[in-house]
């Protein structure tokens, strides 16, 4: 389920690359489900049983982003959707300094059992470059021999497990 998550992403992301659809927002904010960002992915995930809106924590959208509960700032945010499946997938919300929602990358937390240790679950951190050039994601994965993501292009960050401390997962792992 987070193989299809990741290339639901995935497709959506390299459409709106290709496209240029990302050059054109310029608001950045994941407040409001009508926030350009939040109905962009709105409108092309398929398979969407709920958005959990800002302050919602219910049920699903009791999502967490890594050990931070739901109603951290980087978690309590409209750009959080269930599929049908039962995945939770959120993007990471702005610290205040832009790092996650600057216009250059994204960050989705893909949860495979949302309903696990009050919404920790089995977490997937991926990065995504949504830039036009380069960037270097060595802030993402600084244990990887290439840290330059290309337009579009993907890595895994971190992942977590209710009964395992953060580790860097591979592709290889995601997969298996």
């Amino acid at each position: 389920m987070v193989k299809e998550a990741i290339q639901a992403i995935s497709q959506i992301v390299n459409a709106g690359v290709l496209n240029g659809d990302f050059a054109g927002i310029t608001d950045w904010t994941l407040d409001s489900p009508t926030d350009p960002l939040v109905k962009y992915f709105t409108d092309k995930l398929g398979g969407v049983s709920k958005q959990c809106v800002k302050g919602d924590t219910a049920g699903f959208c009791n999502t967490y982003h890594s050990i931070f509960g739901p109603t951290h700032f980087l978690t309590n945010h409209s750009g959080r959707w269930v599929l049908m499946n039962g995945i939770t997938i959120s993007l990471c919300g702005d610290d205040g300094s832009g790092i996650n929602l600057d216009g250059r990358h994204l960050v989705f937390i893909i949860n495979s059992a949302p309903t696990t240790n009050a919404g920790l679950g089995k977490q997937t951190a991926v990065v995504w470059n949504i830039s036009d050039t380069p960037v270097n994601a060595s802030s993402f994965r600084p244990q990887t021999p290439s840290n330059i993501l290309n337009p579009g292009q993907c890595n895994t960050w971190w992942a977590k497990e209710p009964e395992r401390s953060h580790y860097s997962p591979t592709w290889e792992e995601l997969y298996s």
